[in-house]
C-alpha cells in the first residue's frame, strides 16, 4: 500500500512478505545483506519500515522517512522513538499507513537533547 503511494519498490530483509501484488519486490534473506549494503538501502529509501532498532536509528540519523513496527511490548526502538518525540512513527504490523513525512524540525533538536545527555552520562560514568 505505502509503496503504490510512494511509487517505488519494497525491499525486504529477513522475512519474506506474502504475494503483493502490482508492486516490485526484492527480497534478501538476513545472511545475504552487508552491514554497508544494509545502510545502503535505508540511505536510498524513499521510506523505510522497520522492525529494528538499528533500522530505526539509522533512518533518524539519515532523517529518513520511516515507520516502526511494534513487534513486543517494549523495545529499544520505542524508547528512542519516546526520547525524540517520534512515537507516532510506531504502527502495529496490521496497520494501514497513510504516508506522512517525519518532522525532523521537530525532532532532531529532541534528539541533540538526548544525544548530548547521553554523552554527558558516558563522560560522568567512565
Amino acid at each position: 500500500e505505502l509503496a503504490l503511494q510512494l511509487d517505488c519498490p519494497i525491499v525486504v530483509i529477513g522475512v519474506k512478505p506474502e504475494a503483493i501484488i502490482d508492486v516490485e519486490v526484492v527480497f534478501y534473506d538476513y545472511g545475504e545483506v552487508s552491514p554497508s549494503q544494509f545502510v545502503g538501502y535505508i540511505y536510498n529509501a524513499k521510506c523505510v519500515i522497520t522492525s529494528s532498532f538499528h533500522g530505526v536509528a539509522l533512518s533518524i540519523a539519515m532523517r529518513k522517512d520511516f515507520y516502526s513496527l511494534k513487534l513486543y511490548a517494549s523495545d529499544r526502538a520505542e524508547n528512542l522513538l519516546r526520547h525524540v518525540g517520534a512515537v507516532n512513527r510506531l504502527i502495529s504490523p496490521s496497520h494501514s499507513i497513510s504516508f506522512s513525512p517525519v518532522d525532523y524540525e521537530y525532532v532532531v533538536p529532541k534528539l541533540e537533547k538526548f544525544t548530548n545527555y547521553s554523552k554527558d552520562f558516558l563522560h560522568k560514568n567512565i
